[in-house]
């Protein structure tokens, strides 16, 4: 794929600059108010949006922040707003941690009850076919790890958590038996993910309570800092060289890529990390063609990846919560895993080599973007010392960014 360049390309960078700034702004109020949700919540636990919410909207922050602070000509008040950046990066870091924690077991109950809920859906029909249900030790569900004939049984059900077309769950007719998806062992399985969910939900509420108002007000002391750094100069006060969000997450992405370039069980949530974070930096390009095209790129690794994670993090938690009564059931949700790994890992690298090959084209694109005539402006749009005045006196650094102190190159 390639783009045009010339002035609409800068037009485009430029834009795509202010683009970023307002979405970090928009996500830093989102998080705002899901600490205050979660602070909210009482005795209860938090819901499972607010949780989803949170932690994506860190994530979201953080890859935003990093790109808008990545540009400028070098400073003393450049490099004060980095340390400060990296301060918050830091507190959201500690956030996510705690939220995903909770979230992966979101996910993982609600994997359960699509299971079941389908399960039993096809029990029933098979049961009203045959009459009644046989009980035997040696009939169990077998989440099969390969595509099977969908003539073959009744009970073939399409995994309702991702959409992997080489992958679903065969439901043979022995649904009923004693090990179906209403049997026992999911229930016990389903109340144990409940009460770790509960666990890890009274971690967050802790970790919001200890730190939430401290992420509150130095995101807020930073945002006033960008706002006056991109917003008071303007286009004209910055680098027309800059780079558009798309080109910065396929370098992104090359970086990981080049960093991890064999895939295996080790390293690939680590890849889906990043990835996403890339994914973040292409979505702040708005709805030009190459940032689009870039972000559906990277959500299909992230989901392809997600799909195998999922499965193999419920088959780790089936074997704690279940212990040797469930092996048969861990061992088929492992057989599970295993195969999604191999067709995540497969449709990663198709989608690296066409990341790659678009990173090349927008780069040539955009390599050329034009110059910019000196006009003695301070560097970087650098605030004005009214800033300083709106930033708490506990972020000194913030606030001689703020100052009227002129960058090094300028004076």
């Amino acid at each position: 794929m390639a783009w045009g360049g010339g002035a609409s390309a800068r037009h485009a960078i430029r834009a795509a600059m202010d683009v970023r700034l307002e979405k970090l702004r928009a996500n830093a109020k989102l998080l705002a108010q899901m600490l205050d949700e979660v602070n909210e919540a009482g005795d209860s636990d938090p819901a499972v949006k607010t949780v989803h919410r949170l932690r994506t909207s860190t994530r979201r922050c953080g890859a935003l922040l990093v790109s808008l602070t990545s540009e400028g000509r070098p400073s003393q008040a450049l490099r004060a707003l980095r340390k400060d950046a990296a301060r918050l990066e830091r507190q959201w870091k500690k956030l996510r941690r705690v939220a995903g924690g909770v979230r992966d077991l979101d996910v993982h109950c609600e994997i359960v009850e699509e299971l079941r809920a389908e399960m039993a859906g096809v029990g029933g029909v098979e049961a009203k076919s045959q009459g009644a249900v046989v009980s035997s030790q040696s009939n169990v569900v077998s989440l099969k790890s390969t595509v099977v004939n969908s003539k073959s049984t009744v009970g073939n059900v399409k995994r309702t958590v991702v959409n992997l077309k080489s992958n679903v769950v065969n439901v043979k007719s022995n649904v009923g038996k004693s090990q179906s998806m209403g049997g026992p062992l999911w229930v016990e399985l389903e109340a144990w993910l409940r009460q770790e969910r509960h666990e890890r939900a009274k971690a967050l509420k802790a970790e919001v309570a200890e730190r939430g108002s401290k992420v509150k007000e130095l995101a807020d002391a930073v945002l006033q800092v960008l706002t006056a750094r991109f917003g008071q100069a303007g286009a004209a006060g910055r680098k027309r060289s800059a780079k558009s969000p798309a080109l910065l997450a396929l370098e992104d992405f090359a970086v990981v890529a080049a960093e991890m370039p064999v895939l295996d069980s080790e390293n690939l949530h680590d890849f889906r990390k990043r990835t996403k974070e890339a994914r973040y930096l292409a979505e702040a390009g708005g709805e030009t063609a190459e940032a689009v095209s870039v972000a559906r790129a990277l959500k299909r690794v992230q989901d392809v990846i997600g799909a195998w994670h999922d499965w193999d993090a419920l088959s780790g938690e089936a074997e704690r919560a279940l212990g040797k009564p469930g092996r048969g059931l861990t061992e088929d949700l492992r057989r599970l895993a295993r195969t999604e790994m191999q067709e995540a890992i497969r449709v990663t690298e198709r989608m690296r080599g066409r990341l790659l090959g678009e990173r090349q084209a927008l780069w040539r694109s955009q390599r050329r973007p034009g110059s910019v005539k000196k006009t003695g402006q301070k560097a970087e749009g650098e605030p004005t010392a009214a800033v300083a005045e709106k930033v708490p006196e506990r972020f000194p650094a913030l606030r001689s960014v703020a100052g009227p102190e002129r960058s090094q190159s300028s004076a």
